[in-house]
């Protein structure tokens, strides 16, 4: 498991850059869409799909999730870039198509850095199904006030992007 949570934070790592240069980014509602990479061979092979929200003011990357899949292990897991000043305690939630049940949660903050904090954890088999089968994502954060911080994530290509994850070899 050190591995896939290593593995994510190096995705992190290394897309940031991309995502900061890509083109488009910025456009349309300063989203940009899911993209799919692989790193890594044999052992340490690691295939992630990324979306990245960009600050409106700023055009800097300001929320980041991945999920990523050790290919040799075929383990999952999900990592949530946030900006400061949000709860810490009460970590992430992914809830999907608006449901009260089935959605991806307790995903723990790890560790911040000026840029945000990170939570992660690992997906279960199911997560990943609904996760691929899901029409709408929202991201929960709790400002730290208590109030709850909903953030649309656009799901285009994430299926696809998924389903790309789970044949990788």
């Amino acid at each position: 498991m050190k591995a896939l949570i290593f593995g994510l934070v190096t995705l992190v790592a290394t897309s940031a850059a991309a995502a900061q240069t890509a083109p488009g980014a910025g456009a349309q509602g300063d989203i940009k869409p899911w993209t799919y990479a692989g790193r890594g061979e044999g052992a340490t092979r690691i295939c992630d799909a990324v979306h990245v929200l960009v600050d409106k003011t700023t055009q800097q990357e300001a929320i980041r999730i991945a999920v990523a899949k050790q290919v040799a292990s075929g383990r999952t897991g999900v990592l949530v870039k946030v900006p400061l000043g949000f709860r810490l305690d009460s970590g992430a939630m992914l809830r999907l198509n608006q449901q009260a049940n089935g959605n991806i949660d307790a995903i723990p903050f790890t560790r911040c850095f000026p840029d945000g904090c990170y939570a992660e954890r690992p997906l279960t088999a199911a997560e990943v199904t609904a996760l691929t089968n899901a029409k709408q994502v929202e991201m929960v954060v709790l400002a730290l006030d208590g109030k709850p911080n909903l953030v649309e994530i656009d799901v285009t290509g994430l299926a696809a992007n998924l389903k790309s994850m789970a044949t990788a070899r």
